[in-house]
């Protein structure tokens, strides 16, 4: 699955829905938002909430639970289709390496980032392809949030840190 996900091509009818098992019954049961990896996981209200607001697809997902199916609510895998390299590569804190033959630089590790403005493009919400992100509008954020969806939570993208993270928490940011 991993490659289509990258791109800003439609997916959803090039790619059966993924087997996602989840261990934790109480996540599952209660929030509308779950990080599986690198994987964002929507509920069912959240991503009809979402659907008219931002620039996505939303991809069902065949859940399970300990390994036997889930069917007491719905979840979609999210497929951000506005993708884009808004990093501020002069004010942000980032390393590069040198990749294999192409030699061309690429940034590994993002410390601090700010993003570029005029490329955010007061975009509703986008993938922000490194560091690897979703990025809300201040907006939309608060939306979400008064409508009490449960599971996700939004910081200002100038407190991004991903070395002071919890693993099991994958932040949203706010654009300044």
């Amino acid at each position: 699955y991993g490659g289509y996900f990258y791109e800003r091509t439609s997916v959803v009818d090039q790619v059966p829905p993924p087997p996602i098992n989840f261990t934790n019954g109480n996540c599952i049961n209660r929030y509308d938002y779950l990080s599986c990896g690198a994987i964002d996981i929507f509920s069912e209200e959240l991503a009809l909430f979402l659907k008219d607001k931002i620039d996505v697809e939303f991809i069902p997902i065949v859940a399970t639970l300990k390994g036997k199916t889930y069917s007491d609510r719905i979840f979609y895998l999210v497929h951000m289709m506005d993708r884009r390299h808004a990093l501020d590569m002069e004010r942000s804190i980032y390393t590069q390496w040198i990749a294999g033959k192409s030699g061309e630089l690429v940034i590994k590790d993002v410390e601090q980032v700010v993003l570029d403005n005029i490329k955010a493009d007061n975009s509703p919400a986008f993938f922000l392809n490194k560091p690897a992100k979703l990025i809300f509008r201040e907006d939309i954020a608060k939306a979400i949030l008064a409508q009490g969806f449960k599971g996700i939570r939004f910081v200002p993208i100038e407190m991004h840190n991903p070395g002071k993270w919890p693993d099991d928490i994958t932040p949203y940011l706010l654009q300044p």
